[in-house]
């Protein structure tokens, strides 16, 4: 018996008589792998919520005070498949994985998109009317009372910042004196 001694290799049994001598070789292969699946997806080293190897597109909503675009990584199925991740430009934006298989016959793209979740602050920085804060402001405190002076006739015009830039003031103007 000579033994294969790599791989792709070949071992051989030799079997010999008096009146012959017959040879038999099998020939060992190394099948490369046609899986083009992704075994994990992370970003910042959080796993994918629902991450399923068959399932290619996913929403990742971040917390609303993220300011660093995450970073995803990726571990193929196949030790051999080729892994290239191609990073969300933007904190918004999508990330995409791409998975060649070894033998090449095969590639998925895995895709990230990011998202924001809705601020929950309905606050305000500021509370003016006619341009001076109100007195006393605080963002917690929800009802205030401006005496103006007696001789006033002209309605103050109100006008207010939000915490959250984002966030959406409707202001309903006081249309008589005493008014709200």
């Amino acid at each position: 018996l000579i033994q294969a001694t790599t791989l792709p290799g070949q071992a051989s049994a030799v079997v010999i008589t008096p009146d012959s001598i017959q040879t038999y070789t099998v020939r060992f292969t190394v099948t490369t792998s046609s899986d083009a699946t992704l075994a994990a997806l992370q970003y910042n080293g959080i796993s994918v919520p629902d991450f399923l190897p068959t399932q290619t597109a996913y929403t990742v909503q971040l917390p609303y005070n993220t300011i660093e675009v995450p970073v995803v990584t990726a571990t193929a199925t196949h030790p051999s498949a080729r892994v290239v991740i191609v990073q969300a430009g933007i904190l918004t934006g999508q990330a995409s994985v791409v998975v060649l298989s070894a033998d090449g016959s095969q590639s998925n793209i895995y895709t990230v998109l990011f998202s924001l979740a809705p601020s929950t602050d309905a606050t305000l920085s500021s509370l003016t009317y006619d341009g001076m804060l109100v007195p006393f402001f605080e963002a917690g405190t929800l009802h205030y009372t401006v005496d103006l002076p007696s001789e006033t006739s002209t309605l103050p015009q109100v006008d207010a910042v939000a915490n959250d830039l984002g966030a959406q003031i409707t202001i309903h103007q006081a249309t008589t004196l005493p008014g709200e």
